[in-house]
């Protein structure tokens, strides 16, 4: 009766699941007709779980009767050992009967020997000296030896026979211990008879809740998936939305710098206009005259005398005036344009001098002999000579080997094989 309501109730639940599995969580509970939503994937579980159960049931009430039957194929196993144990010691107990009997049968033919060897010694006696039967004597050892030997035996099935009480018990035992499984078995098979148990159904019922496990969890792993998915869409919103702060925060910085461009234009003006134009034009016509004097000096002297004058424009462009002439630096040579610059270099670096309130000691020049003749080179080295008046200590940078032998003081870098640099002094 059991077991009918137990597979009513099973096949009851296993439709149920199937009805709400195939509605879906949107469909209404068929008990309480509420909407299932949130509570569907956990009724479909506790269905399984139902279904799950019994069949976990079926395998313990199978593997108990499993394990009752081996433990009667053991228990008549040793049982059948045990009445061999007891029908040898049997045999062996009626082996020491008729040996005991044949102990006490010598022992009774020993005594009546010992009595007629008595009489005869007493006789043996009376009559003096007689000749000794070695032949009978060892006849008379050997017998006597061998029933030594079954009184031992005899000892040996005692004790055997003494043991035969606890055999009894441990046989009777045995016969308790298979009655009282016996009475287990019975009562499984009983059960199982009240559960009207069926393979077939089993099987079936198994089958359906394997694939509904199977399909459970595909569904599971279809949430997590869509789940992984929206918080994939929730990280890159969240990335749009820091992008279009940042955006923000830029538009704001170049409404900032396009009112800053706005200044500046307004300052720098036009190519020729502005404020900052008027302002270059300002200090060009302020120092450009006297930048224009101190490089003339110095062009001068590099150029032994033949050009005079240098001019410095509003551009800080150079012209050079050539018999009373102005013409732009281009129309002269390369040697002449660098002395140019070389001029223009010392004029700025005497008038900074001069403003910063310090006098200026110190110059260094970095390879200005490169693009110069030999005799270019004499008049610079000759001008820097006379400067060395109003410059204590004149630094040259060069490569030109040539103009050592006019130079105070030489410092030699050079590099070993192993790429080491090194300074010599001369």
């Amino acid at each position: 009766m059991k077991r009918r309501n137990w597979m009513k109730d099973l096949e009851e639940w296993k439709k149920k699941k199937d009805e709400i599995e195939k509605m879906g969580p949107e469909s209404s509970c068929p008990t309480c007709g509420r909407i299932l939503g949130e509570k569907y994937e956990e009724i479909v579980e506790n269905f399984s779980k139902k279904i799950g159960d019994g069949r976990k049931k079926i395998k313990e009430m199978e593997k108990e009767m499993e394990e009752l039957k081996e433990g009667l194929k053991s228990i008549e196993g040793k049982m059948e050992e045990l009445e061999k144990e007891k029908e040898e010691i049997e045999k062996e107990m009626k082996e020491l009967v008729k040996a005991e009997k044949e102990l006490n049968h010598y022992v009774e033919s020993k005594k009546e020997k010992e009595m007629v060897e008595e009489e005869k010694r007493k006789e043996m006696e009376k009559l003096g000296e007689v000749k000794f039967d070695e032949v009978r004597y060892e006849e008379v050892k050997r017998k006597s030896m061998e029933l030594e030997k079954i009184q031992e035996e005899i000892f040996v099935l005692k004790s055997e026979i003494q043991k035969i009480p606890q055999l009894d018990e441990v046989i009777e035992e045995m016969h308790s211990d298979i009655k009282f499984i016996s009475m287990q078995l019975e009562e499984v098979h009983k059960k199982m008879d009240a559960l009207d148990f069926s393979k077939e159904k089993y099987k079936e019922v198994e089958r359906e809740y394997e694939e509904g496990r199977k399909e459970l969890q595909e569904k599971r792993e279809d949430r997590i998936k869509i789940q992984g998915e929206i918080s994939q869409i929730e990280r890159e919103i969240e990335r749009l939305s820091k992008e279009i702060e940042e955006q923000k925060k830029q538009r704001e910085k170049i409404k900032e710098l396009r009112k800053e461009i706005q200044i500046l234009e307004i300052l720098a003006g036009e190519r020729d206009t502005g404020l900052l134009n008027d302002f270059k034009r300002y200090l060009i016509s302020r120092i450009g005259p006297l930048l224009s004097s101190y490089a003339s000096t110095f062009f001068s002297i590099f150029t032994g005398g033949k050009y005079n004058d240098i001019e410095i424009d509003e551009n800080y462009e150079i012209f050079i005036y050539d018999n009373g002439e102005r013409f732009s630096i281009t129309r002269f040579s390369g040697g002449e344009e660098d002395l140019a610059n070389l001029s223009l270099r010392l004029a700025i670096s005497q008038l900074i001098a001069q403003r910063a309130g310090n006098i200026f000691q110190f110059i260094a020049l970095d390879e200005i002999f490169g693009s110069q003749d030999i005799e270019r080179r004499r008049n610079v080295l000759r001008a820097l000579g006379e400067l060395s008046n109003q410059f204590s200590q004149i630094v040259l940078i060069t490569h030109i080997e040539d103009i050592k032998d006019s130079l105070q003081h030489i410092i030699n870098v050079f590099e070993d094989e192993h790429g080491i640099s090194h300074v010599a002094i001369e």
